[in-house]
């Protein structure tokens, strides 16, 4: 009903709700309710709902739209998973996150943010958060809100100047951390403190990484250092000869010392 109260040229340009991102809103809503989203989200629990605001085309700006909708707080409370990929939305306290108190789940990738947006801090039951390609630059109290997501599984930061190392001390059953190009120098804060999962992926390409930690020998901390992913090639010839002996006291191939071009592959 909203959106055929909607006159056809309404708007900053002679498309308003059209292009300007109130129909696809809209429609996404209606794919949502109607459970038509199948490739992201629980399939397990009935009575929850993912939303795909996401965009592969040109980003539409979410917030003119998403602040004049109906009132649909009670089915929003519902929604557990949440895509926002290649859109644009405020990060800030009274931005459209705030929307969403119940999420497990959330991408926001290619989103051109800045800083971590203030709102995550408060998804206590998030599981799975990707904020990979976008341009966040981490200060201390935004360390201090991903330390305290405790039910983390998945963390993706790919491809952010975070500028720190994040704090996953107090994160027992994360699986996947994506720090690759992130202006790291070494492992996050907390990586070796806990036991992680035998199949547990820290990602840390493309970094300029220059202190590899002290760990014991055939320890699970050496496990943990070993298979993190590295461009080895890229490491000092004592990290080199020290990450190589890691990996060999947990009975693991050498990895190929061959230095990362990607960075440069990217700029052409």
């Amino acid at each position: 009903r909203w959106q055929y109260q909607q006159p056809e040229t309404w708007g900053p340009d002679a498309q308003g709700f059209r292009a300007g991102g109130g129909r696809h809103i809209v429609e996404r809503l209606i794919d949502c309710f109607e459970r038509k989203n199948t490739d992201f989200g629980s399939r397990t629990r009935l009575d929850s709902y993912a939303l795909d605001l996401s965009s592969g085309m040109l980003p539409p700006n979410l917030d003119t739209w998403w602040s004049q909708r109906p009132d649909l707080q009670r089915f929003l409370d519902r929604i557990t998973a949440l895509k926002l990929d290649n859109t644009r939305f405020s990060g800030g306290a009274n931005g459209l996150l705030k929307d969403f108190p119940n999420l497990r789940e959330l991408s926001a990738s290619k989103c051109e943010l800045t800083s971590l947006p203030l709102r995550i801090g408060a998804m206590h039951r998030l599981e799975r958060l990707r904020l990979s390609n976008n341009e966040i630059v981490l200060d201390a109290p935004a360390v201090e809100q991903l330390k305290h997501l405790t039910y983390l599984e998945v963390l993706r930061l790919d491809e952010n100047p975070l500028g720190r190392v994040v704090d996953i001390s107090r994160m027992p059953r994360l699986k996947v951390v994506g720090l690759r190009d992130t202006v790291i120098t070494t492992w996050p804060e907390g990586a070796l403190s806990k036991p992680r999962p035998r199949g547990f992926v820290l990602d840390m390409r493309d970094n300029p990484v220059s202190r590899i930690p002290e760990v014991v020998p055939g320890s699970p901390q050496a496990w943990i250092v070993g298979r993190t992913r590295l461009d080895v090639g890229n490491l000092s010839e004592p990290n080199q000869l020290l990450y190589q002996e890691i990996r060999r006291s947990m009975a693991l191939p050498p990895e190929p010392v061959v230095p990362s071009n990607s960075r440069e592959e990217r700029m052409i």
